[in-house]
């Protein structure tokens, strides 16, 4: 007797949920709708990344030390590889001295096979870089 009414209530469930699920819907008319506060969040989110102007990316740092010490490195570096961003970045305590932006690890491990003939102790590392030209 239970399963019996079970059965006759659990029918039209069954059948009128597939009619509501088969209903079509205007594929050409769409409506998105989203609260003030996530347009401005989206606002602020572009203004700061177009603002930032960086991305994430490796360079090959050559050495570390006091400013001195690699200002002498830094004018070396740019006679040896003159199409070479160079970069002296003061990250407390000390200075590094760190070359390239580039996107990718392959791009920056194949410049760091150049400078290893000069520099021994340069690395790849990863880090924020500076975003490419366009040009």
């Amino acid at each position: 007797m239970f399963r019996h009414r079970f059965f006759i209530l659990s029918v039209p469930l069954i059948f009128g949920s597939c009619l509501l699920h088969g209903q079509r819907i205007d594929s050409s008319s769409f409506e998105l709708s989203e609260s003030p506060k996530i347009q401005q969040m989206m606002r602020e989110f572009i203004e700061s990344n177009a603002a930032k102007r960086t991305m994430q990316g490796y360079r090959v740092q050559i050495a570390n030390g006091s400013k001195a010490e690699l200002l002498e490195y830094k004018y070396a570096v740019l006679q040896q590889f003159p199409d070479l961003p160079v970069h002296l970045l003061h990250i407390y305590p000390e200075y590094r001295l760190q070359v390239g932006d580039f996107r990718d690890a392959l791009d920056a491990e194949r410049t760091l096979g150049l400078i290893r003939v000069h520099y021994p102790g340069a690395f790849t590392l990863a880090t924020e870089i500076q975003w490419p030209s366009l040009d």
